[in-house]
């Protein structure tokens, strides 16, 4: 029950899905990723009460759900997540792991996870 709520909590905090999208990341699918959008991917908000943070990248460069990133910050590593909901130029992504003493900031880099 805790995770339905931390969805609902994700999908209003991104706003309502224009259409639906079932296509779900796969292992090696990276064809349709726009790499320069990817170059600048930063958090634009962190929400710790929902271990969630919103990037600025979405459907359009190719981000799909279930894709893994780092978040990084003067070349460091501050968390993983993992993409939970997709809109056209945002998503969110849940945090798996994460500093207590070094927390996500806005601004902060994220890099698609290889492998």
């Amino acid at each position: 029950a805790h995770l339905e709520d931390e969805l609902r909590a994700v999908k209003k905090l991104l706003g309502p899905v224009k259409w639906e999208r079932k296509e779900v990341a796969e292992v090696g699918q990276l064809e349709n990723l726009d790499v320069e959008a990817l170059k600048k991917a930063r958090v634009a908000e962190f929400r710790k009460d929902l271990s969630l943070v919103v990037l600025n990248v979405g459907w359009e460069h190719g981000i799909r759900t279930g894709m893994p990133f780092d978040i990084v910050r003067d070349n460091k590593l501050v968390a993983t997540v993992y993409v939970v909901e997709v809109r056209d130029k945002i998503c969110g992504a849940l945090i798996e792991r994460m500093e207590e003493s070094n927390p996500v900031r806005a601004e902060d880099r994220a890099v698609l996870r290889k492998g």
